[in-house]
Order: structure tokens, then sequence, then C-alpha cells
């Protein structure tokens, strides 16, 4: 088993290239045509350009690598039901991490409750793992 961090430029494309290679990971919504990959994976980071992150945990490490339109941006095998291997794989790859980052918004924003009141919150720097 390995957790892997993917990056997928244009969901839209990778829908269509996982339906028209490995239909059998594919199940299609039948009332809004959502593509969903049938793979063990976190709910997907998007930022507003098209890319998204997804944390997922595969046993076929190849056959992730080689779908087109993913790229697996770390990998690691999966210890104890925590991905922490493959973040720390993602954390000293600098290239990996700039895409990363330009997905995965990490800086600091303020939050305002229903009653108004104002607060800092920085997101985690792993996404789809509890604390």
């Amino acid at each position: 088993m390995f957790d892997a961090i993917t990056y997928c430029p244009d969901l839209s494309g990778l829908a269509a290239s996982l339906k028209a290679s490995l239909p059998e990971y594919v199940r299609v919504d039948e009332d809004s045509g959502e593509v969903e990959f049938l793979v063990a994976k976190t709910p997907t980071v998007k930022n507003g350009q098209g890319e998204s992150l997804a944390l997922v945990r595969v046993e076929d490490l190849v056959l992730l690598q080689s779908i087109p339109g993913l790229q697996v941006l770390a990998s690691a095998p999966a210890s104890q039901g925590t991905p922490t291997a493959a973040f720390e794989a993602l954390f000293q790859d600098m290239d990996a991490l700039a895409i990363y980052n330009r997905v995965y918004d990490r800086s600091a924003r303020m939050l305002t409750d229903e009653e108004g009141n104002q607060s800092s919150y920085t997101p985690p720097d792993y996404f789809g793992v509890f604390a």
C-alpha cells in the first residue's frame, strides 16, 4: 500500500482520460455527469486556476503514475495509517513543493464568525490528514 500526493492541472481532462483508459476505476454520476475516480482518497483540494491536489492510498503505485493528466508529486509506503512519510518526501522536493504551494494556500487569513468576531486561521501544512 502506498500514500501518494497527486497533482492534476485539469480535472475535466483527467476525467476524460480515465473514462477512456481505465473505465473500471470510474463512476459517472447519472444526475450530475460528474466523474468519480474510484480510489481511496481525500476530498480534492482545488485552486481557482483549475488545478487540484489529492491524497491517494493505492496498492498499485505504478498504475497511478501511468495515468495521463495526473502527476504523483510524492509517495511513500503507507505506514500506521498516516501519510506523514509522503508529505515529508514532498517537502524535500522543491519542484513538487512549488506546485503544492500554488494549489494549496497555507497562508494565514482572517475569519469572521456569525457574531462578527474575527480570528486568524492558518491552514495546516498537510491537507486531508486528521490532527
